[in-house]
């Protein structure tokens, strides 16, 4: 019994489990390594493309009086932590144009 416990709670801590569609599935976590070349230069470009759009985005609501921004800035901030829409929310949605000022 406790060899079967033990090897449960293996797979448990090697595995995530995923919800969809209701059922709850396992999937083997991945390593770095076990990604393709293409895969691990798509990862790497979408987290710079990330890490860009969250930094623009800190610098402007940094550099704006809260008469400036939509809403309150530090909602915002909250937001653009939020990956990856909050950046991109922001600089869409939350600096006001020079006429809405």
């Amino acid at each position: 019994m406790r060899t079967a416990i033990r090897s449960c709670a293996k797979m448990v801590e090697q595995s995530a489990i995923v919800q969809l569609h209701g059922k709850a599935w396992m999937m083997a976590k991945k390593k770095w390594a076990d990604f393709t070349r293409t895969q691990q230069r798509v990862i790497l470009a979408a987290s710079a493309v990330e890490l860009v759009l969250t930094s623009i985005a800190l610098v402007d609501l940094a550099s704006r009086r809260s008469s400036e921004v939509r809403g309150s800035k530090a909602l915002w901030l909250l937001g653009v932590f939020v990956q990856p829409v909050g950046p991109i929310a922001y600089l869409s949605l939350g600096r006001l144009a020079k006429d809405e000022r």
